[in-house]
């Protein structure tokens, strides 16, 4: 969220600029997820969340320490993205490998309510120190010192990873353990889903795109609006806050509906309240926009981390959605271009 906003504030970079490199990040993630995948399927999830706060705590400090516009960018696009590439899948299969079919819908609401408990604290935390804090504090300055704040956290988290006990997939293919990173991508690309799970990745394309603009765009956007000091993090607070009532209340669809269903309805939600902040540059508008992105985003994504485990090999999950995320995470890169050109 902070990214655009600091690599203009402390390197001078224009909108675009800014934009193209948080929309590079995400489609580092991408590249590395491909390559890991097969990995993290491999490795199982404790390992995978090791490996990810080590790496992640790395990168939090060198972001915290570096003062040239070079280290900073390659740690952006480089390691944080690898470090991303082990968390994002690792955290996704774990409701699959731990539950079993009668838990697994319920499990999978579970994780995505603590994500955005997390994804809330960390806005409240960006703004208090954004707010409260001052340059030179503990010799950094403010953004600075929120780098600082997350390497302390992985840290906390890479202490947590050694109470996670790996479960071993009894259904998983042992046949596949062997296989190279392009062998398992070949065998995935011929599996019998995967062409309709790619099709269901690009017509939802509008509503991913929608929510990462969330991030990308309204910052900038409500600085130019309303002040330089806007509380933008208290207001996109509202996106994860309005998750964690919903997803819990919204659990009951599950027995009503299909997963493709209600992955349909969250992406008309996101896409509907995309055009909220054109009717005026309020702090209610955005809240508005901020709840109801909040409301899709608890019905879409949930059901669409079950369905793509639903249809994924047993013991390749990881690398199945790094390789049917590639359209997603290019769009990414094509929203904050947007994002900073349209600024």
């Amino acid at each position: 969220m902070i990214l655009p906003v600091y690599l203009s504030d402390e390197f001078d970079y224009n909108d675009t600029a800014a934009g193209t490199v948080w929309g590079a990040t995400a489609l580092m993630v991408a590249f590395y997820s491909v390559i890991i995948g097969p990995a993290v399927d491999k490795l199982g999830v404790a390992k995978s969340a090791m490996f990810s706060s080590i790496l992640s705590g790395i990168s939090g400090l060198l972001l915290a320490i570096a003062d040239g516009e070079a280290m900073f960018v390659v740690t952006v696009i480089i390691l944080f993205p690898i470090s991303a590439a082990f968390a994002i899948p690792a955290g996704k299969i774990a409701p699959r490998r731990y539950t079993d079919e009668d838990t697994r819908q319920a499990a999978y609401s579970t994780f995505f309510w603590t994500l955005m408990v997390v994804q809330a604290t960390t806005y409240g935390v960006v703004d208090v120190i954004l707010h409260n804090s001052y340059d030179g504090n503990l010799g950094m300055n403010e953004y600075q010192q929120i780098f600082a704040l997350g390497a302390v956290i992985s840290g906390v988290a890479f202490l947590l990873s050694f109470f996670i006990s790996e479960k071993e997939d009894l259904e998983e293919d042992k046949s596949t353990q062997s296989e190279t990173v392009w062998g398992a991508v070949c065998s995935l690309c011929g599996h019998k889903n995967f062409c309709r799970y790619v099709w269901l990745v690009i017509l939802t394309f509008g509503a991913r795109f929608s929510y990462r603009m969330l991030e990308a765009t309204l910052p900038k956007y409500m600085q130019r609006k309303i002040d330089e000091d806007v509380l933008y993090g208290t207001v996109i607070m509202a996106t994860p806050i309005t998750a964690i009532f919903a997803a819990p209340l919204l659990t009951s669809l599950l027995y009503c509906f299909k997963n493709y269903t209600l992955i349909i309805v969250g992406a008309v939600i996101l896409a509907g309240f995309s055009f909220i902040p054109m009717i005026e540059g309020h702090y209610a508008v955005f809240v508005v926009y901020c709840v109801g992105m909040g409301l899709g985003q608890s019905i879409f994504q949930p059901r669409l981390w079950e369905y793509t485990m639903e249809i994924a090999p047993r013991g390749k999950e990881a690398t199945y959605m790094a390789v049917a995320n590639i359209p997603i995470m290019a769009g990414a890169m094509a929203s904050g271009v947007m994002s900073g050109s349209f600024l």
